[in-house]
């Protein structure tokens, strides 16, 4: 992506991430409830990935098999804070997954506002692990809606 500046690159990877990205609120089963949000884009050409790294410091890739598929998948993988924080930087340009991407956002903030208040072995009260359940409920029946198969 030489010659792009930061601007043209952000924008290049809401493009990517828009098209063949999923965004993720996974469970922590000790904790009972849904706590870790997660963005994945999951392609077979390796370049890409590693331009969303360079541009997302803290982000991981690896590689990955496809059920029903043929050849080696790369995953790049971002979660909890800093996820949230791509997906802000992200969000004027996203189209298809703008709806996903606030409701990501917004369950970040609040896990980030309700870590402080657990610590160690401490559980989440029932109403927060409820509500915290319910939003994983409507992410997925959002990603229904457009197939998304980041998992397979």
């Amino acid at each position: 992506m030489k010659g792009l500046s930061e601007q043209e690159r952000l924008i290049w990877s809401a493009g990517i991430f828009d098209g063949e990205g999923c965004i993720n609120i996974s469970r922590n089963r000790k904790a009972g409830a849904y706590s870790r949000l997660m963005i994945i884009v999951v392609m077979r050409e390796l370049e890409p990935i590693m331009m969303l790294q360079s541009l997302f410091p803290g982000s991981w890739v690896n590689i990955v098999h496809r059920k029903n598929r043929n050849g080696h998948y790369h995953r790049w993988t971002m979660s909890g804070r800093k996820a949230a924080d791509a997906l802000i930087r992200w969000f004027p340009y996203l189209v298809v997954k703008r709806d996903q991407a606030q409701k990501g956002i917004d369950f970040q903030d609040h896990v980030d506002e309700w870590k402080p208040q657990v610590t160690g072995s401490r559980s989440l009260p029932d109403k927060i692990k409820t509500y915290r359940n319910e939003v994983a409920k409507e992410m997925s029946a959002m990603k229904r809606a457009f197939s998304c198969s980041c998992n397979d």
